[in-house]
C-alpha cells in the first residue's frame, strides 16, 4: 500500500535537516554564566540551531545531514576570533 503523503511542514523540516551539521563526541563550552558544558552542537550555514546532549540532537534532527566526531576536542560555538595580523 502507498504511504500517506508527508505533511508540508515535515517536508520543510526534512529539507532543512539535510543541511544540518552536528558536532558530537567532545566538549561544547557555551560560556553561559552557569558554566554550561554540553556534548554536541547542531548548526546550519552560519546559525547555531541547538546545543545539548548527542542523543537529543540526533533525535531532533533525524540523523540527516552530516555528523562530525570531535574526538574529545572542545568547541566554543559562536566565538569569533577577531585577532588578525596585518602585513
Amino acid at each position: 500500500p502507498a504511504s500517506a503523503p508527508t505533511p508540508p511542514e515535515e517536508r520543510r523540516l526534512n529539507r532543512l535537516n539535510d543541511r544540518v551539521t552536528l558536532l558530537s563526541g567532545g566538549l561544547v563550552r557555551t560560556l553561559a554564566a552557569a558554566g554550561t558544558v554540553a556534548e554536541a552542537v547542531a548548526f546550519r550555514d552560519d546559525r547555531i540551531l541547538a546545543v545539548g546532549n548527542t542523543a537529543e540532537l540526533r533525535a531532533a534532527f533525524g540523523g540527516q545531514g552530516r555528523e562530525v566526531d570531535l574526538a574529545g576536542r572542545t568547541v566554543l560555538p559562536g566565538l569569533i576570533d577577531a585577532h588578525t595580523h596585518l602585513e
